[in-house]
């Protein structure tokens, strides 16, 4: 799970914030396997920077919802066109500034939108 103190920061060449919701990325045994697999499959010419798994809050008075795993990383901005087309495709990726902007605000722990401001 996603927590502040150890998380990766974004830097002037990594700071675009990628989330993929529902992850199936169950633990940090696959950031290794994540990385190959953007390599090979987009082409990356740099690593990802993984953030971390951040567990949702409820939506208020909507029953069955929170504690979905939302899995968030760090791309490279060279590799921003490559990303682009994962996330067209049906991987499921989404910028953390769509999310946002898509009002989904409420579902993320204040300390994560403070560390990741859209």
């Amino acid at each position: 799970m996603w927590s502040p103190e150890d998380t990766c920061k974004s830097d002037a060449d990594h700071r675009i914030l990628v989330g993929q919701q529902a992850s199936d990325i169950s633990s940090l045994d696959h950031v290794k396997d994540l990385d190959a697999f953007f390599k090979r499959e987009f082409g990356l010419e740099h690593d990802i920077r993984w953030v971390g798994i951040v567990s949702t809050f409820k939506t208020p008075g909507v029953p069955g919802t929170g504690g979905r795993l939302d899995a968030f990383f760090l791309v490279h901005e060279a590799d921003i066109p490559k990303i682009s087309t994962a996330k067209r495709g049906n991987m499921g990726f989404r910028w953390w500034s769509d999310i946002i902007g898509n009002g989904a605000t409420r579902l993320y722990p204040l300390k994560f939108r403070r560390m990741y401001p859209p």
